[in-house]
C-alpha cells in the first residue's frame, strides 16, 4: 500500500517541478517608428538618401559637378572618428545590387566629378579611392586626381563607390553615386 502512494507522490511532485521550470517567452519584436517594411516594393521603388541614417558624428561629404551636388548613399563604414580607434563590426551600408535602386544625376561627357569630406581634428586629411562597378557587380579601381575623376565620354549610366579614408585606426567610410551621362542636358 505505501509503494503506490510514493509513486503517485513523485510522479506529482515530478510534474510540479516540471510544470515550475517552463519559462514564458515573448517573441513579438516592435520596429522603431520609422521602420517600413519595403520588400514588396524593393523592385519599384528607388532609394531616396534623406531617408536614410547618416550617422550625425560622421564627417559631412560633399559630391559635386559643375556647381551641381550629387546625391550619394553611404555604403560600408569603419568609421571611429579616433585616433586608433577599433570597430569590432563593420557599420555595413547599402550594397551593390541595390545600387540599381538609386536616382542617377544626369551629367555631360567627359565631366569632373569632384570629392571633398570633411577633415576630422586629430586625424589625417581624407584620402580618396574611387571605384566603378561592372556589370558583374565587380568594383574597377579608377584614376584620381586628389579629389575628382572624369566621367566617361560615352552615354550611358554609372555606378560609382568612393572610399574615403581618414586614417590612423579604423576610419574609412565608403560613399556611392550613380550617374547617367547624356549628351543633352
Amino acid at each position: 500500500m505505501k509503494l503506490p502512494k510514493i509513486i503517485i507522490m513523485v510522479v506529482l511532485l515530478l510534474f510540479i517541478i516540471g510544470c515550475s521550470n517552463q519559462k514564458q517567452c515573448d517573441l513579438s519584436v516592435t520596429q522603431p517608428q520609422q521602420f517600413k517594411d519595403t520588400t514588396q516594393e524593393v523592385s519599384t521603388n528607388l532609394i531616396d538618401p534623406e531617408t536614410l541614417n547618416y550617422p550625425s558624428y560622421y564627417p559631412k561629404l560633399i559630391i559635386s559637378c559643375a556647381s551641381m551636388n550629387v546625391p550619394w548613399i553611404r555604403g560600408d563604414a569603419n568609421f571611429t572618428g579616433k585616433v586608433n580607434g577599433v570597430i569590432g563590426n563593420t557599420a555595413f551600408g547599402l550594397e551593390e545590387r541595390k545600387t540599381k535602386l538609386m536616382e542617377t544625376t544626369d551629367l555631360k561627357p567627359n565631366s569632373l566629378i569632384e570629392f571633398n569630406a570633411e577633415e576630422v581634428k586629430n586625424l589625417e586629411k581624407p584620402k580618396y579611392k574611387a571605384f566603378l562597378l561592372n556589370s558583374d557587380y565587380e568594383l574597377n579601381e579608377l584614376p584620381i586626381n586628389k579629389n575628382s575623376i572624369a566621367i566617361p565620354s560615352e552615354e550611358g549610366v554609372y555606378v560609382y563607390n568612393l572610399l574615403v579614408d581618414w586614417g590612423k585606426g579604423d576610419n574609412t567610410i565608403s560613399y556611392w553615386f550613380k550617374v547617367k551621362v547624356v549628351n543633352i542636358i
